[in-house]
């Protein structure tokens, strides 16, 4: 698993399930989280914003990958 921002990439944990929390800065293009799933399952990941969703994906199957990015623009937020 990875997550971050566009300037700061961190990776986490190989055990689901899995909370991180990065402080949220205006300046940032994106905020990302990647899973991948080692051999099959099923996985939803998540980019909460004031712990609501902005953004969501999910993998099913073997090997895949989960991936969901809440963008700020070129501008940041």
């Amino acid at each position: 698993m990875t997550y971050g921002t566009d300037t700061d990439n961190r990776q986490g944990p190989k055990r689901l399930p899995v909370r991180r929390t990065l402080k949220f800065t205006k300046k940032a293009l994106y905020y990302v989280v990647s899973a991948r799933l080692n051999g099959s399952g099923d996985i939803t990941c998540k980019v909460l914003h004031n712990g609501k969703p902005v953004a969501s994906g999910h993998a099913s199957g073997g090997y895949t990958i989960c991936s969901a990015q809440w963008s700020g623009g070129l501008l940041g937020f």
